[in-house]
Parts: C-alpha cells; structure tokens; sequence
C-alpha cells in the first residue's frame, strides 16, 4: 500500500488557505466603504425582483453579477475574457439571455459561461420568468451552445 503524505496536504491546505484569503482581501479592497451607496448596491437584488424591471437595467445587473462573481482582479476565471457583451429579450413567459462571446467555434469553455448565466437567472431574475433560456453566439451571430431550462 502506498502512504499518504500529510505535509503535500498539509501545504495543499495552506496554499487553500492564502489564497482564499487573498481572495478576500482583494473584494474588501475593492468594495466601498460602508455609506448609503454600499447598502443601496447590496440590496440590488430586490431591484431585478421588480416586475417592471427594463431591460437595459437586467443588463447592467448581469454584467455586475459576471464581473463580481467571476472576474476577480488576481484570480480571475480564464473563461471571462472571451465574453464580449449580453443582452436580454423578454419572451412569452420568460426571457432569452444572449450572450455574445469572441470565440469563433464551439469550445468547453461555453459550458462554464451557461452555468454562470443559469447562476444570475435562478437567483436574480423575478419568479413570474417561468421559462428562460441561455444562447451563447459567436462574433457573427450563429449560435455555439444554447440551454433552455424552467425556473422550478
């Protein structure tokens, strides 16, 4: 049988641990100060929950939802640079959240880019958005990957 190192995971935990803090230090770096202007931007969820919510401001809110939650200054995800714009379409009983990436051919960082999108769908967009989708389109339009799902 082989052994187990305890000192590569003891270090394994330890680089965890940095990095994580790192991680933490660059947010509260970035973050502004605790005044009316932080709050109102925490709270900004129960702004896309409005059921008369324009289209321009979802739009504003899933770029800060992507650049928050995926383009840290010092760690960010390698996919994030290849999304070039979003737009949204409100349909039937739901809405339609393209993407518009720089990449020219299908790629597995696409599904990265679905399941962060489905992230912003499921937990920021007003519940009466019964079906959504997600289309992701290259430079000149076609579409690379698209995901249909309910919010159930």
């Amino acid at each position: 049988m082989a052994r187990i190192d305890t000192g590569g995971i003891l270090i394994s935990v330890f680089i965890g641990f940095v990095l994580g803090l790192k991680m933490q230090d660059n947010y509260l770096w970035v973050q502004p100060k605790p005044t009316e202007n932080a709050l109102q931007a925490i709270a900004s969820t129960d702004v896309v929950q409005a059921k008369n919510i324009t289209k321009e401001r979802l739009v504003e809110e899933l770029k800060k939802y992507m650049t928050s939650n995926f383009g840290y200054q010092s760690l960010k995800v390698s996919w994030i640079q290849y999304i070039k714009d979003y737009d949204i379409f409100f349909e039937n009983e739901g809405v339609m959240i393209q993407v518009q990436t720089h990449l020219l051919e299908t790629s597995g960082d696409l599904v990265y880019m679905l399941n962060a999108v489905q992230g912003f769908v499921k937990s920021r967009l007003p519940d009466m958005y019964e079906q959504s989708r997600v289309v992701i389109i290259n430079q000149k339009g076609d579409i690379l990957m698209e995901r249909k799902f309910s919010a159930s």
